[in-house]
């Protein structure tokens, strides 16, 4: 099947993510669904494939936009359609790559959330947490979240041998298995120290992965989830509480007290640099607030 080999190709060629197969997947059922509507077409059947015509993309991103879906999923169905055309191209399965004359759809991109350095305070040195198992184990995933700009994913993949309390040291496996080390601060071994504390008191082995429930077994998604977003709910009145939140606020205080944009993006595990511009954006804001209130000729200084 087509699917399997540009499943394959995406896992080890181009180190995707589970997540991301899965996105691709659902959109290009998405276009198959619409090429058999309108002309008894299959992107899965080879014999197929060279019916298809960058029109009938046309016509699909038309549909899509006639259904009021918004620029930004068309763009990513149609990043997942451009994906697999350019795997059949390379791969001699079609003679004319149907998406490569179509344009994507232009969005604006949202800013990231983040929490103001007075809400962080707030969140790690102010908040109290239980003196339970779960309270330490969650000051220590909070700290570690926001410490480190870790990912959700990037934490549950955490084993203890990742965890270098004496060097302070992280050994992160981010996206498409690619490792990279992080160090950490004082605030986040203080919290790892007591966490690991509280594990030993509580005869919790830690093998497998370094946070686990009370129970020994390893969280999951929505718990990290559940966690963040209610401590988050009490420091700050953000809409937006996923641990993402805390990558961004990461980057985004580091940026914001001078750090290198290129230092931040490997730290951050991005494949480029663009990814990491986005949190230039809020740097200018503040930049430009200071510029108002500070510069001499500024036109909103009062005289």
């Amino acid at each position: 099947m087509l699917w399997q080999k540009f499943e394959k190709y995406l896992l080890l060629e181009r180190s995707s993510s589970a997540h991301t197969c899965k996105a691709y997947k659902t959109d290009l059922h998405d276009l198959n669904s619409f090429l058999l509507d309108i002309g008894d077409i299959s992107v899965f059947q080879p014999e197929d494939l060279e019916k298809i015509h960058h029109r009938m993309l046309r016509d699909w991103m038309a549909s899509l936009m006639e259904k009021g879906i918004s620029n930004r999923s068309i763009a990513r169905k149609l990043s997942a359609a451009k994906s697999y055309f350019a795997y059949l191209h390379k791969s001699s399965l079609i003679q004319v790559n149907p998406a490569s004359r179509i344009k994507v759809p232009k969005f604006e991109k949202k800013l990231p959330s983040f929490l103001k350095e007075s809400e962080t305070e707030y969140l790690l040195d102010q908040m109290e947490f239980p003196q339970s198992f779960e309270g330490v184990r969650d000051k220590c995933l909070l700290e570690m979240l926001y410490g480190c700009g870790l990912r959700s994913s990037e934490v549950l993949a955490l084993t203890r041998a990742h965890v270098d309390i004496h060097s302070q040291i992280l050994r992160v496996q981010g996206k498409g298995n690619k490792e990279r080390d992080l160090p950490f601060g004082k605030h986040v071994l203080a919290a790892i120290q007591s966490y690991l504390a509280t594990c030993a008191k509580a005869d919790i082995q830690l093998q497998d992965r370094f946070f686990v429930r009370k129970n020994g077994q390893a969280l999951y998604p929505s718990l990290i989830y559940n966690i963040v977003n209610k401590y988050l709910g009490q420091a700050s009145s953000l809409t937006q509480r996923s641990p993402h939140v805390l990558r961004h606020t990461f980057a985004t205080h580091m940026l914001d007290n001078g750090a290198d944009l290129n230092a931040i993006k490997e730290l951050l595990g991005h494949s480029s640099l663009a990814a990491t511009q986005v949190y230039t954006h809020n740097t200018i804001s503040k930049l430009k607030s200071v510029h108002s209130q500070a510069h001499p000729r500024a036109e909103n200084r009062e005289s």
